[in-house]
C-alpha cells in the first residue's frame, strides 16, 4: 500500500541515487520522523527520532559506517543519533541547510565527532533502517525500486518491515568476512 512513508522513501533513494543528499534527506526525515511517532506514539519527536535511531543501531552501525558497532558509542563527544538529529535533521529542517560541522559525501569513509563527514551510506543506513521497520510491514512502492545490498539486487517491497531479517543478513555478512 502506498504511504506518506513509502512516498517519501522512494523519492528519498531516487535523490539519494542523484547524490543529491539534502534532498534526499529532507524526505528521508519525516519517513523517519512518522515510523518514530508509530514506535513510540507518546514520545515527543526528539526523545521518538533518537531512539529509533538506536533501535535501528543494528542495521544503521553497519551498512552506513561499515562496523558492527555497540551501543552507546559517542564520537567526539556526540552520540550518533544526536548528531544527526541535532546536526542534520534539525538544521535542515529549521534553517534549510545542515549544521557547518556536518555534511555527508560520496565517499566511502566517514568522519566522525567534531565536524562529522558522513558517507553517502549513512544517508543510506537511515533509509533502510526506515523502510524494515516492523511498523512499516505491508508498505510498498510503486513501482518498486531495486537496492543493492551486500553486492545483491535486491527489491525494496520484499524488504518492509522485515527488521530482524536484515539484521540477521547483516550479521551473517559480517561474521562471514571474518
Amino acid at each position: 500500500m502506498a504511504s506518506a512513508i513509502s512516498r517519501r522513501i522512494k523519492s528519498s533513494i531516487e535523490a539519494l541515487q542523484k547524490k543529491k543528499y539534502e534532498e534526499s534527506l529532507l524526505n528521508c526525515f519525516p519517513a523517519l520522523d512518522k515510523t518514530a511517532k508509530r514506535r513510540s506514539p507518546n514520545k515527543k519527536v526528539g526523545e521518538r527520532f533518537r531512539n529509533f535511531i538506536k533501535d535501528q543501531w543494528r542495521i544503521i552501525a553497519p551498512i552506513g559506517l561499515g562496523t558492527l558497532m555497540g551501543e552507546g558509542c559517542t564520537f567526539g563527544g556526540m552520540a550518533y543519533e544526536d548528531a544527526i538529529y541535532n546536526l542534520a535533521r534539525n538544521h535542515l529542517v529549521h534553517e534549510g541547510e545542515f549544521s557547518c560541522n556536518m555534511r555527508f559525501t560520496s565517499k566511502k569513509y566517514s568522519v566522525v565527532g567534531g565536524d562529522w563527514a558522513l558517507s553517502e551510506n549513512n544517508i543510506f543506513a537511515l533509509i533502510l533502517a526506515v523502510i524494515t521497520a516492523k511498523e512499516n510491514e505491508g508498505l510498498s512502492l510503486s513501482p518498486d525500486i531495486q537496492l543493492i545490498l551486500f553486492g545483491e539486487k535486491t527489491s525494496v517491497n520484499m524488504l518492509w518491515g522485515k527488521e530482524d531479517e536484515i539484521c540477521t543478513k547483516i550479521e551473517s555478512h559480517f561474521l562471514n568476512k571474518r
